[in-house]
């Protein structure tokens, strides 16, 4: 079993020099290594391998998956495959932006993986290498992501068996893109929650944080989808023999997807704002209601303010001072006063 130990942070590395492999990110004491070597006609999976036990087959396409991460197990990595210590620095580096480098015999693409935990969005970095006849990815953390992945190259489902390395890492990319699919019907879920509770009572306070935390989501959403798209269209326009044509075609379509999606954060970000108008609104004419009770009952105890004002002066000789009948006559007359203020509101349609 994995175990995790600290955690660092960026303040660390302030200071050094590039290409230092320092991790920032839960350090991982044992990552595992998978290594798939799949053909047309044959297939093989090893697991629990150590870094000496990697053997690239030049005849087959080679999938290593490496999950967790420590410096000096990356490093080991970075012998082993004659990967730049800049490249490293980055696997290492686990809040990198999504971006791809090119060197002159491998492609390096990193992606963030989103996924929601309950209502709570978590985003974990993913790096992939490019080479001939191979590709190294290196998962921050544990996932199930690339399962579909694996089960189609176990039982022979799709096209991965039928291409090369380069349509490998098309179909890897593909799933973490199409994992944010999945995030979107969950944003689109939550709209339809705050749809439904604008108009409930005594909700302002929980509507008013479920636009803050869905807002917050949306925003980290894109920051993924936006650097995505621009990788995406990158890795497609790169020419290198380590991309084949047919393959571009897939890059292309997958930047569709990350057209379409970035289209849809914008949108549900318009559905939002929309929504907190329409509830400030509602709002706003709740209070102003309110306001207007409150006015029409002051208005009415105005001219009731007048007539006790005028009887509790304290003058000797007052009409009706000692008149028998004084109290209950100030008393009808104030009521009589109410109710025709009452019905001149009614009838203009104050109330």
């Amino acid at each position: 079993m994995n175990k995790s130990k600290k955690q660092y942070s960026h303040s660390e590395k302030v200071g050094l020099p590039p290409g230092s492999l320092l991790l920032v990110g839960e350090e991982t004491t044992h990552p595992t290594i998978e290594l798939y070597q799949f053909s047309t006609d044959a297939v093989s999976y090893k697991t629990h391998l150590n870094i000496a036990d990697i053997e690239i087959d030049a005849e087959v396409v080679n999938w290593i998956h490496i999950t967790g991460l420590n410096s000096s197990f990356v490093e080991q990595i970075g012998v082993k495959f004659g990967l730049h210590n800049l490249i490293l620095e980055d696997i290492l580096s686990t809040g990198q932006r999504p971006k791809v480098d090119e060197f002159d015999d491998y492609i390096y693409f990193v992606l963030r993986v989103v996924n929601f935990s309950g209502t709570e969005l978590i985003s974990d970095q993913v790096s992939f290498i490019l080479g001939k006849n191979y590709v190294l990815s290196i998962a921050e953390k544990k996932s199930e992501i690339f399962a579909p992945i694996v089960d189609r190259i176990l039982n022979k489902k799709g096209m991965v068996r039928y291409n090369k390395a380069d349509y490998l890492l098309y179909t890897l990319i593909d799933v973490v893109v199409d994992n944010f699919y999945l995030c979107m019907d969950k944003v689109e879920m939550l709209i339809e929650k705050l749809q439904g509770s604008i108009d409930l009572p005594n909700q302002d306070n929980r509507f008013l944080t479920l636009i803050r935390n869905l807002k917050k989501d949306l925003l980290q959403l894109r920051k993924n989808i936006v650097p995505t798209r621009e990788a995406v269209y990158k890795l497609e326009r790169l020419e290198t023999p380590l991309i084949v044509e047919n393959t571009d075609k897939y890059l292309r379509d997958l930047y569709d997807h990350t057209k379409q999606l970035e289209d849809m954060t914008e949108s549900y970000n318009d559905t939002i704002n929309n929504f907190r108008e329409d509830f400030m609104s509602h709002l706003s004419l709740k209070t102003n209601k309110i306001i207007q009770i409150l006015t029409i009952i002051s208005s009415i105890f105005i001219p009731l303010t007048f007539i006790v004002g005028v009887y509790g002066m304290n003058f000797e000789f007052m009409p009706g001072l000692h008149w028998k009948y004084g109290f209950v006559s100030s008393i009808v007359l104030m009521i009589f006063v109410s109710i025709i203020m009452v019905i001149i509101y009614v009838r203009n349609r104050w109330i």
